[in-house]
């Protein structure tokens, strides 16, 4: 892949903020929405699935905006989501007659139906935002992949089996796929609490686009993945997985031995980067980045470990690789220019990104309640989860706006963006009265009360912004 001269800045360049409200493109995106909620669009939705049942009087927008903006950012039995909705749409519904939709296959599917269509409208109502303009000269975007896990009840643990350990013996797992450069969901799959990430692995590359980066968590490490990312012209950054054999050479018969390998590089250095060739096989060359971990991290990962397999110690192969953070990626060095910062030291700060899905996950949880699925059924709890997804699309098409904007500088809070968007219903509202661009122009007005509060310490924005600001070079 060809790469264009450019070289990192020392001084970091200040990005300046947008103070336009594009109503515009907000009146667009308005139009979308309105239209894919419309009675006629669902009714025909609700045709194609079997939901639609002429003589209920759960019609299918009714059942939608309960099961999303019913349940919202609140806990409440299904009893309080029949009065809420009795008073909103005139209606004499019971708690009993929403359970017993919510136990239809065919109510599934509806759900599951207009989240897979509602994901694409969500995917063309978005905004670029700080990481685009970081990151847009050398990467086509950034995406993220990471998995979350909702506890269930025991009692679906045949459709839902659990991790294991000390976990729930019933979990569901949601698998997320995000462009964090435009703050949007690319893919949500669900799948049991014990399917392992890097089972998923595979199947996410059917999103990779040459010139786009995929940052993954250890648990998605693949090498048979991670070479097919390189083919597609496509870039990796990855924790690798503690037992993979490393080679010097391509020829070389014996793997090199780790604990005398690392211990060797970071003799002088706190983070080191070497080629290297990995896979028994078919051996494929990338770079491997190392750093050598403080005495309190290493002993967080034993803790950490104690704590996941029920009090089981660790292996001594497992303590040789917790003493380091080790990373591959086929990010050329020549990509990432810099007078002052190690290549190992640029690829360490770009990983920190990875953390952002951590903290979505963190919100949608705390704030929307994503973990909080009651039932003993499997289609009443996919019923909730399709829902809940709903709910977090439609307000990730306003944390996309809302990311793409600062004020005097100052970054705006998702968490209380979320919280507004919960608070006095306006998010429901939007939906229930067809005029969900009223959102953006009051939050355009709030910017200077929803920016995060002063701090000390910078915020991993803009420590990415101040090292990875670019100039181009003369050629």
């Amino acid at each position: 892949m060809s790469v264009s001269k450019r070289r990192l800045k020392t001084k970091p360049k200040k990005i300046n903020p947008s103070f336009k409200p594009d109503h515009a493109k907000t009146k667009t995106i308005n139009n979308k929405i309105n239209s894919f909620f419309n009675r006629v669009n669902l009714n025909e939705i609700a045709k194609k699935t079997g939901f639609l049942i002429r003589t209920s009087p759960i019609t299918p927008f009714i059942f939608v905006y309960a099961l999303s903006m019913g349940l919202f950012g609140t806990k409440i039995s299904l009893d309080i989501l029949a009065m809420n909705m009795n008073s909103i749409f005139n209606t004499h519904l019971t708690g009993s007659a929403f359970s017993q939709r919510m136990r239809s296959k065919k109510s599934v599917l509806f759900l599951k139906a207009i989240f897979e269509q509602f994901i694409k409208i969500q995917l063309e109502t978005t905004f670029d935002n700080n990481f685009h303009k970081i990151f847009s000269r050398i990467f086509k975007t950034i995406i993220l992949e990471d998995s979350t896990v909702v506890e269930l009840s025991e009692k679906l643990a045949k459709d839902f089996k659990g991790c294991g350990g000390a976990a729930s013996k019933s979990s569901m797992k949601l698998n997320w796929i995000f462009n964090i450069c435009c703050y949007a969901a690319v893919a949500v799959d669900i799948f049991s609490g014990s399917t392992p990430d890097r089972k998923n692995a595979k199947k996410s590359l059917k999103h990779v686009k040459r010139g786009m980066l995929l940052i993954r968590d250890l648990g998605y490490f693949v090498t048979e993945v991670l070479r097919t990312i390189d083919e597609k012209k496509a870039y990796y950054l990855s924790r690798i997985r503690k037992g993979t054999l490393l080679y010097l050479n391509i020829d070389d018969t014996n793997p090199l031995d780790i604990e005398l390998f690392f211990k060797i590089l970071t003799v002088k250095h706190k983070s080191v980067t070497i080629p290297i060739f990995v896979g028994k096989e078919e051996r494929f060359s990338t770079n491997l980045i190392l750093q050598k971990v403080p005495k309190w991290v290493l002993k967080q990962r034993v803790k950490q470990f104690k704590k996941k397999n029920s009090g089981k110690l660790p292996s001594d192969e497992f303590i040789i690789w917790a003493k380091y953070s080790v990373f591959i990626t086929n990010i050329p060095e020549e990509l990432l220019l810099n007078n002052n910062k190690s290549f190992a030291v640029l690829i360490l700060e770009l990983y920190k990104i990875r953390w952002q899905i951590e903290l979505l996950f963190k919100k949608f949880k705390s704030k929307i309640k994503l973990n909080v699925i009651n039932g003993k059924d499997e289609n009443r709890v996919l019923c909730q989860m399709y829902g809940k997804l709903i709910s977090i699309l439609l307000s990730l098409i306003i944390l996309s706006y809302a990311a793409s904007k600062n004020y005097n500088g100052r970054e705006i809070s998702l968490w209380k963006v979320i919280t507004w968007l919960i608070n006095e219903g306006r998010l429901a509202k939007a939906i229930l009265k067809s005029n969900f661009s009223k959102l953006y122009t009051e939050l355009f007005k709030e910017l200077k009360l929803l920016c995060k509060d002063k701090r000390n310490r910078k915020t991993t924005l803009e420590e990415l912004e101040e090292v990875f600001t670019w100039e181009e070079l003369a050629i």
